[in-house]
């Protein structure tokens, strides 16, 4: 941070980094504050020159201050923190958003032959396998969420569209469980991930990077098995982020990624398949073939690991969707990608600057082409073929979401700051907008056969800098004192221990912990076993 002791702000930096963050305008570390501790230990013990012990206590003298700035900006100090006010919230009220955001958020990826929507009217029969038992809510550690209002998973979000006589789970392999499969009008496959596998990393082997793209092998041997029995089967994956489907993509009629949809994703689901809703959710990652066309040749796929951590990692400039659209790779799924029980076409799009050059005005006609009401979601991607500097290949600039009844046509009006086109000099220390001409893309995803594209040109380069705006109520903080002196040790017995990382033992009993509280049916038979 720049000229942060007028920052109105304080910034915090989460896990095990290094002494450099309090330089970079850190204020406060999560979890542990372990680097606040190393610090203070050792200017306690004399074990770094009078410099840099100096320079460490004004950082942290700044730190403070802005810390307790702010708390108090929030009445989180002394008398005007109030410790008796409980927080209540309507949750009929809030539920109806929860349930609108898991409408839209869920992904339908693909729909063989129009199986979808399967209205109850139409079926006589739906099959359930996988963990459709489950709702998994994300992450379990520092963005842990309670629901506080209703709670839906897969199976009860079809049993109350579908009805409980209609909606039958399978829970183990059986004859009789294989022929209500073959029988079923349509089979939902419930599979995905949980905190444990991609959630926050917990030492030693909790969350963290995915090991791998694909889906767990048994999810994947699960699918398979059942569209051996029948091929109307519709794929449900909850999964923070692209999941590879080439093992079973040709094997189903659906497939719908729903990230993590919340507490109402259950209902969301089934609301999608029996057509009351119309899926509108695009995908925020591209969906590879293989994991090796994810990224630049020459980085490793070994997936992040505790004991071989490298406190450093190097990133690629360009991965992703970017990089198979810069070489040319095909996804299965392109980023933006979603379908609609609507179809929709984009037309030539027209673009233009607004009387100050400032701002790139794209104005695109798009038209729903099917036979119900759809929400289409407008996507402007900018390239620049010819620009000399080092620069994103592709990059998403703006979207808009518009509802069209059915054969509606109309015109969606973006807006673009000039600046969101200009690429980063390094050596220049500043923001240019290259002179030339730009590619202005526009479409439903990231490919080719669906955007279309109108160019824009620049006659003359242009600089921007982000300068800081100041804080209204500028506060300088205390001069930064020159205290280099001879240092006087601590006696140890008073110094703060200097942070060490946990045994293990604190994270098993975490784990315990939660597990028990996910499981707290099993727990109470095991206590009720256990203690007689």
């Amino acid at each position: 941070l720049e000229n942060g002791a007028s920052s109105p702000y304080f910034m915090t930096k989460d896990f095990l980094q290094s002494n450099s963050l309090y330089t970079a305008g850190v204020d406060m570390e999560m979890p542990f504050c372990s680097k606040n501790r190393d610090a203070v230990s050792q200017m306690q013990a004399c074990a770094v020159d009078s410099g840099q012990a100096c320079d460490t206590r004004n950082n942290l003298d700044e730190a403070t201050e802005r810390l307790l700035r702010s708390k108090s900006r929030y009445g989180l100090l002394g008398d005007s923190m109030n410790h008796t006010h409980r927080v209540t919230w309507d949750n009929a009220k809030y539920d109806g958003t929860i349930l609108k955001s898991a409408h839209r958020g869920i992904v339908l990826l693909k729909n063989d032959g129009a199986f979808l929507p399967k209205e109850p009217s139409t079926v006589s029969l739906v099959a359930v396998v996988g963990s459709a038992e489950e709702l998994e809510q994300g992450d379990n550690g520092s963005s842990a969420v309670q629901p506080s209002g209703r709670f839906v998973n897969v199976l009860e979000g079809l049993q109350g569209v579908y009805g409980l006589d209609k909606v039958v789970i399978i829970r183990e392999k059986s004859a009789e469980s294989e022929a209500i499969i073959r029988k079923a009008d349509m089979v939902v496959v419930d599979v995905g991930f949980t905190f444990w596998f991609e959630g926050e990393f917990i030492p030693p082997s909790t969350g963290g990077d995915r090991r791998y793209l694909t889906l767990h092998q048994w999810d994947t041997e699960l699918i398979e098995t059942v569209a051996s029995l029948n091929p109307n089967v519709v794929v449900a994956i909850t999964a923070g982020a692209s999941v590879i489907v080439e093992d079973f993509v040709d094997k189903v009629k659906g497939i719908l990624w729903m990230g993590y949809p919340g507490p109402l994703g259950g209902q969301a689901l089934a609301d999608i398949l029996a057509g009351h809703v119309n899926p509108s959710g695009r995908m925020p990652t591209v969906t590879p073939k293989r994991a090796q066309d994810y990224l630049p040749e020459g980085i490793n796929l070994e997936p992040w690991v505790w004991e071989k951590a490298d406190p450093a990692p190097a990133y690629p400039y360009i991965h992703g969707f970017k990089h198979m659209w810069e070489k040319g790779i095909s996804p299965r799924y392109p980023f933006g990608w979603g379908l609609s029980y609507s179809t929709f076409e984009h037309m030539q799009p027209r673009v233009s600057l607004d009387s100050a050059g400032d701002v790139v005005i794209v104005q695109a006609e798009v038209k729903n082409t099917g036979t119900v009401a759809g929400l289409e979601t407008v996507q402007v991607y900018a390239t620049c073929k010819a620009c000399s500097n080092k620069r994103l290949p592709i990059q998403l600039v703006a979207f808009a979401k518009v509802q069209l009844a059915a054969l509606e046509q109309r015109q969606v009006e973006l807006r673009v700051s000039v600046r969101e086109l200009a690429a980063y000099d390094v050596e220049a220390s500043s923001w240019i907008l290259e002179k030339g001409t730009y590619d202005i893309l526009v479409g439903s995803a990231v490919d080719s056969a669906l955007l279309k594209s109108a160019p824009l040109t620049f006659d003359g380069d242009r600089v921007f800098n982000y300068p800081g705006k100041p804080w209204a109520k500028k506060r300088d903080l205390a001069q930064r004192k020159d205290c280099r002196d001879n240092c006087s040790p601590v006696p140890e017995s008073e110094r703060i221990k200097a942070w060490a990382l946990p045994s293990t033992l604190p994270f098993d009993m975490l784990m315990v912990f939660v597990w028990a509280k996910l499981n707290w049916k099993t727990t109470v038979v095991i206590l009720v076993l256990v203690l007689g």
